[in-house]
């Protein structure tokens, strides 16, 4: 999504240029300003285009982890970038807009520490980083075979009991599935607390518990 972005708002910052209120209301150090935030833009849009470029010519069908690390360099580098580009252009529009350069540097400069704590702050945050990591957890579980297994299974075990019929081997395959399925949800939260956990806590009394939830309710062994 960054390529269409870039390019969209290069082609306004180039429409601009020709506008006849660009000459009016902008002086000429202010155009040049312009001038400026486009540079930035082009070359932005420049490193964002290399990695198509290159995988095409280099490593056409298939992706080796070079390209994947270059990549993510020139995104890297090409985001602040924008980010200035960005910045500079807003600043000229509050100035056109309002005819007040104090105010239009006031809101540039918020414009740009938003852009920097959302950019390269929130990255760094290790309570959003654990966030996301357990999003992905969750994802990856939800489509698990495992989880389509259980559903199944307890769908069939559930259907016997409402028509008064005993369930059969499907009720321990319940109680298997769901034993080691609450031992890796388990062990992932205890992964994701890392060394710096605390040593009480719900996620720790959850892994102790999910420990023998393979005895509580007939044994795992047994129920094999």
């Amino acid at each position: 999504m960054l390529i269409p972005g870039v390019t969209a708002f290069l082609g306004f910052q180039l429409v601009a240029v020709f506008n006849t209120a660009f000459a009016q209301k902008l002086t000429r150090d202010e155009q040049m300003v312009h001038v400026g935030a486009m540079f930035l833009t082009l070359i932005a849009l420049l490193l964002l285009l290399t990695p198509a470029t290159y995988h095409r010519q280099a490593e056409s069908g298939w992706v080796s982890q070079g390209f994947v690390n270059l990549s993510s360099r020139l995104i890297t580098g090409a985001t602040p970038l924008f980010a200035l580009g960005m910045t500079l252009d807003f600043y000229l529009l509050v100035r056109a807009v309002s005819e007040n350069a104090a105010l239009a540097l006031v809101t540039a400069l918020v414009i740009l520490a938003l852009t920097v704590v959302l950019w390269y702050g929130t990255p760094h945050v290790e309570a959003l980083a654990n966030l996301e990591l357990a999003e992905g957890l969750m994802r990856d579980l939800g489509a698990h075979p495992e989880v389509a297994c259980l559903k199944a299974i307890s769908a069939q075990a559930l259907s016997r009991l409402g028509r008064g019929i005993e369930p059969g081997p499907e009720s321990s395959l319940v109680k298997l599935t769901w034993t080691d399925m609450t031992q890796h949800l388990s062990d992932a939260g205890m992964l994701l607390q890392g060394a710096a956990g605390p040593l009480t806590g719900p996620w720790q009394r959850q892994w102790l518990w999910s420990k023998a939830s393979s005895i509580a309710g007939g044994t795992s062994e047994v129920q094999r």
